[in-house]
């Protein structure tokens, strides 16, 4: 003989409170994991081409990394503009706190650039495609309280003859590093 628990039957009004409370329980949730563990981010603008296309990027996000918190040189980061009020922006990480940095572009038409040292709290961020950039050149070093993450992927929906392509984002310095290291440890 089997048994069967009987579900009380609910009111109109009672259903539409726990499906409330069940919506905002999900909100909650979604909030709390956008803002602290990971995003996606729509990127465009030609500053960052070649490694990002100049329209169609998506973008994986990593909130762990949320004001600077291991962010190292060669990391591509999302930030808020400081020059402009609710803007964002994705950069390349090429300073931080210490590091000197070149004021202007390598190469560009002041042979007597100068330097500055990105202070304390502050990282210096630069567009890959540094004739099509406003960045740190422009507004001087970014407060790593107004990074909001690394980016971890990138997705690609219009790549001419690739088609839709999910790529990992790597650091270019990370290979060097793991070179230098073990040249060190060797030669011990």
């Amino acid at each position: 003989m089997s048994t069967r628990r009987s579900i009380p039957n609910r009111s109109a009004g009672q259903r539409a409170l726990l499906w409330f409370i069940g919506s905002a329980e999900m909100l909650c949730a979604a909030h709390v994991f956008t803002e602290n563990i990971c995003t996606i981010s729509s990127a465009e603008g030609p500053s960052m081409t070649p490694t990002l296309p100049a329209t169609g990027s998506w973008l994986l996000i990593n909130c762990m990394h949320r004001r600077g918190r291991d962010i190292r040189v060669g990391d591509l980061v999302a930030y808020r503009i400081p020059i402009f009020a609710h803007s964002r922006g994705v950069k390349r990480v090429v300073g931080m706190p210490g590091d000197y940095v070149l004021l202007e572009t390598p190469g560009g038409p002041n042979p007597n650039a100068s330097m500055i040292q990105v202070p304390e709290g502050h990282c210096w961020l630069v567009g890959d495609n540094l004739e099509a950039s406003r960045d740190s050149r422009m507004f001087g070093p970014v407060p790593l309280a107004l990074v909001d993450g690394k980016v971890d992927a990138t997705f690609t929906s219009h790549t001419p003859g690739v088609g839709r392509k999910w790529r990992w984002v790597t650091n270019p310095f990370d290979e060097e590093r793991t070179i230098a290291s073990t040249s060190a440890t060797t030669s011990r």
